[in-house]
Order: structure tokens, then sequence, then C-alpha cells
């Protein structure tokens, strides 16, 4: 008797989950997707091909549905990293933002970056050390940093279908 009510139960619940079927929708391309740093990147540690951590900094919703969570994690690539120097010489430090993982799984494709330039200051360095005192050739350009929690605009590449 209670192997007959189990197998009732589990055929009960087949069909009730026969009429549930996911839902489908379309995350448009264009669709605007904000995210951010999660620590600070400095040039000083970084390389070009380095990726680095960025977050989702907000859930991204169509018609009112989750299709991106806060806090995903998104993929980013170093495109350029170069330390200040001396005689002057500013920082640089660029992000090209490549894509995030919606909630079905679904690999999103992004585009978006960020560059960022210290101040340039070779001419001042250079000039003052031709004119007053050599040694303001070893005068250094001001670094290129990109702080935690900086706020950058990504957008979907194409449109994707997400199961939800």
């Amino acid at each position: 008797m209670l192997k007959r009510s189990l197998i009732l139960v589990l055929v009960f619940v087949f069909i009730l989950n026969l009429g549930v079927s996911a839902k489908e929708v379309e995350l448009k391309s264009g669709t605007i997707i904000f995210v951010e740093t999660t620590s600070m990147l400095d040039p000083d540690q970084l390389q070009v091909g380095d990726n680095v951590s960025l977050i989702v900094s907000s859930d991204v919703l169509v018609n009112n549905t989750v299709v991106i969570e806060a806090g995903s994690p998104v993929i980013a690539t170093v495109t350029s990293s170069k330390e200040s120097g001396l005689i002057g010489m500013a920082g640089k430090l660029g992000l090209n933002i490549s894509s995030v993982e919606a909630v079905d799984g679904t690999y999103v494709a992004l585009s978006g970056s960020k560059m960022v330039e210290g101040k340039d200051s070779t001419v001042a360095s250079a000039g003052l050390s031709l004119l007053i005192c050599p040694l303001f050739a070893l005068m250094k350009g001001e670094d290129a940093k990109i702080p935690a929690n900086t706020r950058i605009e990504a957008r979907v590449i194409s449109t994707y279908q997400i199961n939800i």
C-alpha cells in the first residue's frame, strides 16, 4: 500500500511539473549593465593580459525578471598597464570588459572599457632639471590607479534568450 501511494504521489508531481515550463526572456543587444571593481587596481601589480575581478553592481531586469544578479562575477582583462616613471612620465591603466554569466548559465558578451592616466609632468620635470637642478629629472609622474568600487558602464553585445 505504501509503495502504491508513493508511486501515485510521484506521478502527481510529474504531471504538475509538465504544466510548469521555463519562462524565456530576451536580453537585448545594447542593454546597459553597470559593473564595479572589487579592489584597487594598480599598474604596479598588473600586466597586459591579466584578468581582474569585477562584479555586477545591481540586478539586471527584463520585464521585472532578474536575468543577471547583482554581485555576479564579470570577466575583464587589462589592456594597458604602465607604471609612472621618472622625468614626470604618467602611469596608465586600461581594462576591457568581456562577459558575465546570466541566471541560467548563459555567458553574455559585454562591451565596455575603462582607461585612466595619471597626470604627466614631463615638461615640468625636464624644465626644472635643466634650469634649477638635475635631480628634478628623478621626479615621478602621477600613478594611474582605479579605486575599489569604481562603477563602469558596459553594454550587452548581442541579443540572448535567457531561461528563467
